[in-house]
């Protein structure tokens, strides 16, 4: 093959290759792009993982704390429903319920008698009567005031079971709120997770086909440079064949230009100063 069409179809091969790398290269920009938008991904998604757990760690406290203060509440009901039962026992022991009217008048009765043994002359077997009367009426009213302190105390009792009862509903309803918002924290997280994951995988993806790429990349510039050289060194060929060929033909010219002058010479004709120095050269070689 002629060095000529030799380095066209090298220069051809370099072209291809440059457009061919030019590709590669516009190709792991946009792979390297891409992976850089992947990286920011990853580290929003990271942080906002981080920010769930946190949430949740939370949210799983204050459950914890509505359970234990649940429990508690629970344990007290028991206890107040436990001395219920024992003054509701009482109270049934003691008969029907009693009045605070009935009890103002059995005080009245009490000081009415208790006043005619201090006022009244003491007449045969009355002060005695009166005496059992009062004692009578000092038993049946402080079995009268047990009973209504007894029944206050059910009162009492029955309103505290009412409220722990309240605050037991009051907490089952935050914590079905939390609940609820935990599920909810649950699915999110697992779909920043499913994300996470797919960006990890897709990034492994990308920066496996930019290794392949950059590979590709130093394969195609090393052909580059080999061809390159190939060129260099078929064009340095040129040039020595060219100078040689220049050389000859120029030695050719001066040894018909010598012969010219000796002829002249032989003739008698005069010389220019450079066909003497010429011919001068020529016996001194």
């Amino acid at each position: 093959m002629e060095p000529a069409t030799k380095i066209l179809e090298i220069t051809e091969n370099i072209q291809q290759l440059f457009n061919r790398k030019r590709e590669l290269v516009s190709e792991f920009n946009r792979l390297k792009s891409r992976l850089e938008e992947l990286s920011e991904n990853i580290k929003f998604n990271k942080r906002k993982l981080n920010d769930l757990f946190l949430k949740r760690e939370e949210l799983d406290k204050r459950f914890n704390e509505l359970v234990d203060e649940k429990k508690k509440l629970i344990e007290e009901k028991n206890e107040i429903r436990s001395s219920l039962n024992k003054k509701l026992s009482s109270f049934r022991e003691s008969g029907k319920r009693v009045s605070l009217e009935e009890i103002t008048n059995l005080e009245k009765r009490l000081e009415s008698i208790e006043w005619k043994l201090q006022t009244e002359p003491k007449a045969k077997g009355m002060e005695l009567k009166y005496a059992e009367e009062a004692d009578r009426l000092r038993r049946e009213l402080a079995k009268k005031k047990k009973a209504l302190e007894t029944d206050n105390e059910i009162k009492r009792l029955k309103d505290e079971l009412e409220e722990h009862d309240r605050k037991i509903d009051e907490i089952n309803n935050q914590i079905d709120e939390v609940k609820k918002n935990i599920d909810g924290l649950k699915n999110e997280i697992r779909q920043v997770k499913e994300a996470l994951s797919t960006y990890i995988n897709q990034e492994k993806e990308y920066y496996d086909n930019i290794t392949l790429l950059q590979s590709e990349i130093e394969k195609v510039q090393s052909e580059i440079n080999k061809l390159s050289a190939q060129k260099k060194e078929v064009a340095y060929k040129i040039r020595e064949k060219e100078n040689a060929a220049y050389n000859r033909v120029l030695a050719k010219r001066r040894q018909e230009v010598k012969e010219e002058i000796r002829k002249k010479l032989e003739r008698g004709e005069s010389l220019t100063f450079q066909e003497l120095q010429l011919l001068y050269e020529e016996e001194n070689e």
